[in-house]
């Protein structure tokens, strides 16, 4: 790996424990294919090496012109040093929530499904968000709100079926506590 890409691999906040396994193989692939550094490329990583990296906003001088820079298309996302640190998307769009390497190989696969795909993702984001709305329609009949209600109780129902009880949770920490002494 050449420097900037070991910055990148130490300081992403995207790469989750899970991802590090494909992520070093898609590197070590993308490596084995690299020519040897030109000159100006070593270049370019002798002054990335001396560069002044910021560890938090607080050290940053003027973020915001920074961002006004990039997203105006004066500067490019390669000028923001500190943009990993900050865990950004490289258009500054929001937070980074795959690596960018990761992100380039699913946009790749993805490109063979349509909207199927798209729909797909929305629905993972809702499942992993526990809430429910339970707002009441407007034009709500009795009727409806009868069955609504009936719902809900099965569903409580159903839930407390499976609930562990709160002695018996506390008594199994109790006794992990113990065995890990």
């Amino acid at each position: 790996m050449n420097v900037k890409q070991l910055f990148d691999f130490i300081t992403d906040l995207s790469i989750e424990e899970t991802m590090v396994e494909e992520y070093l193989d898609k590197i070590s692939v993308l490596t084995s294919q690299q020519e040897p550094l030109t000159q100006q490329e070593e270049v370019e990583q002798e002054v990335f090496r001396q560069a002044y990296i910021p560890q938090t906003l607080n050290e940053v001088v003027d973020f915001e012109r920074d961002i006004n820079l990039i997203k105006s298309g004066q500067g490019s996302s390669n000028t923001l040093i500190y943009q990993n640190i900050v865990g950004l998307n490289a258009d500054l769009s929001g937070p980074k929530l795959i690596p960018e390497l990761l992100a380039q190989d699913k946009d790749d696969e993805e490109t063979g499904e349509s909207s199927e795909g798209d729909s797909d993702s929305g629905s993972e984001e809702e499942r992993g968000s526990k809430f429910v709305n339970s707002a009441r329609p407007r034009d709500e009949t009795a009727e409806s709100k009868k069955l609504r209600k009936q719902e809900v109780k099965q569903q409580k129902a159903e839930k407390r079926k499976t609930k562990v009880k709160k002695h018996v949770k506390k008594r199994k920490e109790k006794v992990k506590i113990q065995k890990s002494k």
